[in-house]
């Protein structure tokens, strides 16, 4: 019942929220270079699971007034848990028998995430959309019926798609679903035009990944998909409600820098449906 009990609680919560991550730190180069630490993800998801019943059966003795910090870690340690296990159901589809045991390296990018809404970022970062597709589809919603992707969440982790692959890969999801979930006059709004502006200048200047038509084809259909988001908001006569308000832990969630690679790979095919409507303009 003393507050140091449940500050080391807390503590022990701590650690294992960063773990088996903090693992590397301890090595050196010798053994790093030695030997690819592996770690199965189903492990990892145990050991959080196993940490959050026993906050909740400490919450349950010490009482409301005590339990602040405990309701706080066992939240972080949930929120950590769900994303591990949406991360298994992304991946198990392409592994058959090995979905049980889906093992990664202990610096891999997917495996430090804490929040469905840092798997979100991390699954945008490395250009997996299909995989984002299937994680908006099985992630439902949180308590309070709050959808757990808000658009503010979306049009965030829009930002962050990578700039050297080919906007074939990314325009469905965010022709489709992102810029649909905003309003017109939303600060995201403006923010991904500039994005979109940036990038297309980007393709054209580096001739890369297809170059200008590469530029025509995103700056298109962002223009596109903005003008029916217009056109849909004139035709309502009105702005669709604001959904509540996330909070600061959600909507601010910071991403992982994907400066590791992945210890597998996502299809990044989305559907076509917005591409197709991008281009059907251009043909003669």
């Amino acid at each position: 019942n003393g507050r140091e009990e449940v500050e080391c609680l807390c503590d022990a919560s701590k650690y294992l929220m960063s773990w088996p991550m903090n693992q590397v730190a301890k090595m050196n180069d010798d053994e790093l270079s030695q030997v690819t630490p592996m770690i199965s993800i189903q492990e990892v998801s145990l050991a959080l699971s196993a940490m959050s019943k026993t906050i909740a059966s400490v919450g349950d003795v010490i009482g409301p007034s005590k339990s602040t910090l405990i309701e706080e870690q066992k939240w972080k340690l949930d929120e950590r848990l769900a994303a591990l296990k949406a991360l298994q159901n992304i991946v198990a589809p392409s592994l058959g028998d090995r979905s049980q045991n889906i093992s990664v390296t202990l610096d891999d990018p997917f495996l430090g995430v804490d929040s469905t809404v840092g798997l979100l970022h991390v699954l945008v970062a490395h250009g997996a959309f299909k995989s984002v597709e299937l994680l908006q589809r099985s992630s439902g919603y949180v308590k309070c019926n709050k959808p757990l992707l808000h658009p503010n969440v979306l049009a965030t982790a829009a930002l962050r798609i990578p700039s050297n692959i080919d906007p074939r890969t990314f325009l469905p999801w965010l022709c489709d679903v992102v810029l649909p979930s905003l309003s017109i006059g939303h600060p995201s709004l403006g923010q991904i035009r500039s994005w979109a502006c940036r990038t297309a200048d980007y393709y054209d200047e580096e001739n890369v990944v297809g170059g200008i038509d590469s530029s025509i084809l995103l700056l298109e259909a962002v223009s596109k998909a903005t003008a029916r988001l217009s056109v849909a908001m004139n035709t309502c006569f009105t702005y669709p409600m604001e959904l509540s308000e996330l909070g600061d832990d959600e909507l601010n969630a910071q991403p992982i820098t994907p400066r590791n690679a992945a210890s597998f790979s996502f299809d990044s095919k989305a559907s076509t449906q917005s591409l197709n409507r991008s281009t059907s303009s251009r043909r003669p």
